[in-house]
């Protein structure tokens, strides 16, 4: 199949940017010294500062709104499956839903029920419900053609070019609150071109698992997003004409890996002028990246800019950021 000409050079822009490379964010501790760190308004808590991995619990997939002869081949199990994947691949941890058949169906009931508390022990800190929503198929079909140019025949087959759309959705909840964080959408859509006599339903529900896995992949780095973790600044330090680095409290085990886009945060405590009651807000302070220098269960992570890391405090938190791929930006595939 002959890629379009709009293609061929966005397949040549990304070829040029890997070749051209991008400036690291190499670091070599032993250069740098440690430097004065005030600390943050709010401290975090002892249990904040553990480096565990957020753990995530997938439900089982509402496929209903799929029509019964596609629902056989086992759409919201596809979802189910490429949300464990693509989830995972950020460092968050799937719960075995094996062991945690118990708390599925009682996260499902309480939700059902609309209970603010899924009950049962808390094994995990959020959970996602996948649901397969309305699916279009369409068909064109294109008898035989022969052709006669410069004396040469060339005969065209007949075919039939097929289409899926299909509108997901994601749905996430905090446990064990039940909190509704977010609602992603995932809308997937897959097309083939088969010889054929005529067009038949015999490519609908293979068109429509690739539909729906595509459409959880190209939302995972918003998945990410609402699954990172946090990691607490802890310690600072400097070098003669280099920027600032600071430690974070989580590394490679969390997900953390060298060049990741990430944000500093600060809390700030106010107090509601009519209920008396604390409230806290997350402050942007900025942006960086994670260094070269990561280990299991902290790293090293440089701010873009110096006014940045004049803000950072102890206490303060990073979240790392997670963007589309270039070839996601481009929607070529």
């Amino acid at each position: 199949m002959r890629l379009a000409s709009n293609t061929l050079w966005k397949l040549s822009w990304i070829v040029a940017a890997g070749l051209c490379g991008c400036a690291g964010a190499a670091v070599n501790l032993g250069s740098y010294h440690a430097a004065p760190l005030g600390q943050a308004d709010v401290m975090p808590s002892r249990e904040q500062l553990s480096t565990t991995r957020v753990k995530v619990v997938v439900l089982p997939v509402d496929d209903t709104s799929v029509d019964a002869a596609n629902r056989a081949s086992r759409p919201g199990e596809v979802m189910r499956r490429a949300l464990e994947h693509d989830v995972s691949e950020g460092g968050t941890e799937i719960v075995d839903r094996t062991l945690n058949e118990k708390l599925s169906n009682e996260i499902e009931l309480a939700i059902f029920k609309q209970k603010g508390d899924s009950g049962g022990p808390e094994v995990a800190q959020y959970a996602i419900k996948g649901i397969v929503g309305n699916a279009s198929f369409k068909s064109d079909f294109t008898a035989a053609e022969t052709s006669v140019e410069k004396g040469k025949r060339t005969t065209t087959p007949a075919h039939c070019d097929s289409k899926v759309e299909v509108a997901s959705s994601l749905r996430i909840y905090e446990l064990p609150g039940l909190r509704l964080v977010s609602t992603v959408n995932a809308p997937g859509s897959a097309n083939a071109t088969t010889e054929a006599r005529r067009c038949d339903k015999t490519q609908d529900a293979a068109l429509l698992k690739e539909a729906v896995e595509k459409g959880v992949h190209k939302a995972r780095h918003q998945l990410k997003n609402v699954f990172a973790p946090k990691g607490y600044v802890t310690e600072k330090r400097v070098s003669d004409g280099k920027p600032a680095i600071f430690r974070v409290s989580f590394g490679a085990a969390q997900g953390a890996a060298s060049e990741n886009k990430l944000k500093f945060y600060t809390i700030r405590k106010s107090q509601n002028a009519l209920t008396g009651e604390a409230t806290y807000d997350e402050i942007p302070l900025g942006e960086g990246k994670v260094s070269d220098q990561v280990s299991d269960g902290s790293c090293w992570v440089v701010a873009d800019k110096e006014e940045t890391a004049k803000a950072i405090r102890a206490g303060d938190f990073v979240r790392i950021f997670h963007e589309k791929s270039a070839l996601e930006k481009l929607d070529i595939f």
